[in-house]
Order: C-alpha cells, then structure tokens, then sequence
C-alpha cells in the first residue's frame, strides 16, 4: 500500500473529516498518515497573563513530526489566531524547518481555497 503523508494546522478539529478521506483512500491502495496540529494549545503566557502564541514552541511541534522529511502536503487554515496567526504565517514557520519543501502547500479557510506550488 501507498503511503502517504500529511500535516494540517487548523484551530478546530478536522479530524473527522480526515478519517473519512483516510477511509476513502485506503479503498483506493493509500495509506493516509497525518498530524493536526492546533496552532491554539501552543501558546504561553507572557508577564500580564495574556496568552500569545509561541513561534518557538509551534516550529518545535513541527519539527518533532516523525514523517515530516517524507511530508506530500502542509494544508493550513488561514484564519488562525486574531491578530497573531494566519497561514501565510504558518507556511513561513514551516519554511523555516523544511527550506526545501517544494510539494504543495494548500491554504483554506470558509471562504476560499488557494493551492500553492512551490517550485
């Protein structure tokens, strides 16, 4: 069976959603590996008790994905965190761990959907 791989970064869950494509896949001789990552539980706390995300701890999160060299797509929301967090962002944060990803990025959110090759 064919492997494939993917990370998504959305603040609610699609978890469902991936088991059903996950499920349709399989049917078709693919295996389906993913990680969700929700950019909302990496956050800390700063002196005033505001919670702000941490692009540190977030890139970290990233880079302990065990598949992460062998990734087919990073798909993000775009709308994240209000005034801290869009995909463009996520997509630089992974950048900074996977300088030569050149498979596809895809950006989403209820609007609208953008695929992103880069080459």
């Amino acid at each position: 069976m064919e492997q494939r791989y993917l990370i998504l970064i959305d603040e609610q869950s699609q978890d469902n959603r991936l088991k059903r494509i996950k499920t349709f896949l399989k049917n078709d001789g693919i295996e389906l590996i993913y990680k969700e990552i929700n950019p909302q539980e990496i956050t800390k706390r700063d002196k005033i008790g505001d919670l702000n995300f941490s692009r540190e701890n977030f890139k970290r999160k990233l880079e302990r994905i065990p598949f992460i060299q062998r990734l087919d797509v990073f798909a993000t929301d775009y709308n994240l965190i209000d005034g801290q967090l869009d995909g463009m962002d996520v997509v630089e944060i992974f950048s900074q761990c996977l300088p030569n990803y050149r498979k596809r990025f895809i950006i989403y959110s209820a609007k609208w959907i953008k695929l992103l090759k880069i080459s």
